[in-house]
């Protein structure tokens, strides 16, 4: 039994927790690791230089879960306090080859795993004053403010640069290098008045503890936690590539301050650029060479995102608008005539690359190329675009 059993808050990261319950009975976090997970020693695989909050929580792979659970429930035990309570803030981690079906569940949340922090996670001072301890949704990348106190989350240390990390350094209050992050926070923060930003926040916030909405969300796209998340992941996909998700943040505010507008622009932008530089003419050419990925990424989106419909429905209604002009202007160089592959064809018309390959053999699509491989483009954009129209077929 524990001497000293501090509860576990509502909104806070089993980690920050450990870390806490650690301290406040005298051990290192390795030491109380080690003394309480049973399964700690069976692991060839751990060495002293590898961080046990890494290995403890569900979020990852290294450790059996009946091992975590066996761990979480002495904890439980040893501090009287609900088993449901505490397991009701760890974080489940449901894996997918695929990185876009991969997630994270948090109280219900799903979060794509490429929207989770899991190595660097900026704080709030200003909250740390209030209580000290990690709030969970600090670790969703799209909060870049704090819901709370409005001001933008500090992401390294004032002194000496490093990036803070509580995971790594297994501290909460301080950095390594001895610098206080609850000393004079107000010298080094700044307020944030973006409306777009905030409402963001906001959203997530609520969404992951439960707490009421403020009003102002009517300026994002959706008040659907889910569509967000489905924009961002689509974004940072097809436009910003997630490898740069911190650098182009702010980029993506802009585009959903902005939707659709921002979108339609982009994709024009796309269009006219791309029909001026093209190699060969545009019914020689393939739809990916100027669109790239475009339709395998709204496509890769998982099922609960983009609940709305909101990138299916502009991207569909900027192609047939297109196509439209294309028809009118009797332009031979236009994007009616890039060629789609019989996958892409299959994503357009919901359909399996099999029903495509059956369209086409009845005369219901017309193949420009004889052979008729999945990666090559064969099927003008317009006539699968007739065909919906024909079908009177669902969007995508």
């Amino acid at each position: 039994m524990l001497l000293s059993r501090p509860y576990i808050q509502d909104d806070e990261s089993i980690e920050s927790y450990i870390i806490r319950l650690s301290g406040a009975n005298g051990y290192t976090v390795r030491q109380f690791v080690n003394i309480y997970f049973t399964g700690f020693q069976s692991y060839k695989d751990f060495d002293k230089y590898t961080p046990p909050l890494k290995l403890v929580n569900l979020n990852h792979g290294c450790f059996k879960n009946k091992d975590r659970i066996s761990f979480f429930e002495l904890i439980s035990s040893s501090t009287r306090q609900d088993k449901a309570r505490l397991f009701n803030n760890l974080v489940e981690s449901v894996p997918s080859e695929n990185l876009e079906l991969s997630k994270y569940i948090y109280k219900g949340v799903e979060v794509p795993a490429c929207l989770f922090r899991s190595e660097s996670v900026p704080i709030c001072p200003l909250c740390l004053v209030d209580s000290p301890y990690i709030r969970q949704y600090w670790h969703i990348a799209l909060v870049q403010c704090c819901s709370k106190h409005k001001i933008d989350l500090l992401k390294s240390c004032p002194r000496c640069q490093t990036t803070i990390s509580y995971l790594n350094h297994e501290l909460i209050l301080c950095c390594p290098c001895g610098y206080s992050f609850i000393q004079e926070p107000s010298s080094y923060l700044n307020k944030n008045h973006d409306e777009v930003l905030l409402s963001l926040v906001d959203l997530i916030y609520s969404s992951m503890t439960e707490n009421s909405i403020r009003a102002e969300l009517s300026s994002l796209p959706s008040d659907n936690i889910y569509t967000i998340f489905g924009m961002a992941v689509f974004y940072f996909q097809y436009l910003g590539k997630l490898t740069h998700l911190s650098k182009k943040f702010y980029a993506f505010l802009d585009f959903i301050r902005r939707w659709p507008r921002s979108y339609i622009a982009l994709l024009s932008e796309n269009a006219d650029k791309g029909l001026r530089y093209l190699i060969k003419p545009s019914n020689e050419s393939e739809f990916k060479s100027i669109f790239g990925s475009l339709l395998n990424n709204i496509k890769r989106l998982p099922n609960n995102l983009d609940k709305d419909d909101l990138i299916k429905k502009e991207t569909y209604a900027f192609f047939r608008q297109r196509l439209l002009l294309d028809k009118k202007n009797e332009n031979k160089n236009s994007v009616s005539n890039l060629l789609l592959t019989k996958d892409e064809v299959a994503l357009l018309l919901g359909v399996s690359t099999d029903r495509v390959a059956k369209l086409t053999s009845k005369g219901k699509l017309c193949a420009k190329r004889k052979t008729l491989k999945a990666y090559v483009g064969s099927y003008p954009l317009g006539e699968v675009f007739d065909l919906l129209s024909e079908t009177d077929s669902a969007i995508f």
